[in-house]
């Protein structure tokens, strides 16, 4: 499986660039320790299509949201995730497409992102 990435994060000293910060999972520790996590499914094949982070159960403020497209098969070929801000309103800038593609055997072959 080759995993493309669309950012050079880090200089050839190996020092992260700064610009390319978000692209890591900043928010772990916070949502692991304060968040309300709901996972949607689709009725019709019982597969999750959504995983919303919320700051609380009353699911008034996302955190972060997960957008899973899969194909006739039932394999997962997208994966959008949203960040949003402490208010609760998407940040711009801060949604990742992955994008996954297989071989005739539906192997994983390459997945690919895209930040927008």
């Amino acid at each position: 499986m080759q995993v493309v990435q669309t950012k050079q994060t880090r200089t050839q000293d190996n020092t992260l660039i700064e610009a390319n910060h978000k692209l890591y999972d900043h928010l772990i520790h916070e949502i692991s320790e304060n968040s309300f996590i709901e996972i949607v499914r689709d009725s019709s094949v019982n597969k999750v299509n959504q995983v919303i982070i919320w700051t609380n159960s009353d699911k008034t403020k996302k955190i972060r949201e997960n957008i899973v497209t899969r194909d006739k098969n039932n394999k997962i070929i997208s994966v959008v995730t949203k960040q949003y801000d402490s208010a609760g309103v998407l940040i711009i800038g801060e949604t990742s497409t992955e994008n996954i593609s297989r071989n005739d055997n539906n192997k994983v072959e390459t997945i690919s992102m895209v930040v927008t």
